[in-house]
């Protein structure tokens, strides 16, 4: 009797697809010298089957002196499972991106990242509960790419305030020495 349960439920799995979420971080630091990316390999995607998905945490940092607009590229080997994978990328619960993968081959702009500035963003690779399970033998490499624009003009940061005020004060003290001479002289001459 309970041989005979087991096996129910073990094909009772095959035909209801289950939902497995995996969540790894891919740490992203730009540098002077460049994008460091760490794990530096491509995500190998096996054996999913229908409404299976794997999340992966990017890291953004922007260690460089400049501001920077950051880009995204994913892309895969052309295979039937890379043709049926798709891609949703949140940023603070606002979605940037939901498609398939293979439309991530030009890219995303992920935003201006100050100096020193991180962010987070959830990367979710899925293969839709409306795939069948002839993907489930079948494996694809996504290859995640990250690109920086150094932004030329300087970004108001507010290292100018110390100056500003100073200048500020200076036109307010000078404004102040001349009315005070101005009364100096107004009461000088009213006493002749």
């Amino acid at each position: 009797m309970h041989k005979k349960l087991l096996i129910l439920l073990m094909m009772m799995l095959f035909l209801f697809p289950v939902s497995i979420q995996a969540n790894e971080d891919i740490h992203i630091e730009i540098t002077e010298s460049g994008i460091q990316k760490t794990p530096a390999d491509d995500i190998l995607l096996q054996n999913l089957v229908p409404g299976e998905q794997k999340t992966y945490t990017l890291q953004l940092e922007n260690g460089s002196k400049k501001g920077q607009k950051i880009y995204l590229k994913l892309s895969a080997e052309e295979n039937l499972l890379a043709e049926q994978l798709e891609l949703r990328l949140l940023q603070n619960d606002h979605i940037l991106y939901e498609g398939p993968v293979q439309e991530m081959q030009t890219g995303v702009e992920l935003g201006i990242y100050c100096p020193e500035k991180k962010d987070k963003i959830k990367m979710i690779l899925y293969l839709p509960e409306k795939a069948d399970n002839s993907y489930t033998m079948q494996q694809v490499a996504v290859c995640i790419e990250f690109s920086a624009q150094t932004i030329e003009s300087d970004i108001n940061t507010g290292d100018h305030t110390q100056q500003n005020l100073l200048i500020v004060g200076s036109l307010v003290s000078g404004m102040l020495l001349i009315v005070s001479i101005k009364r100096r002289w107004k009461n000088h001459e009213e006493r002749k």
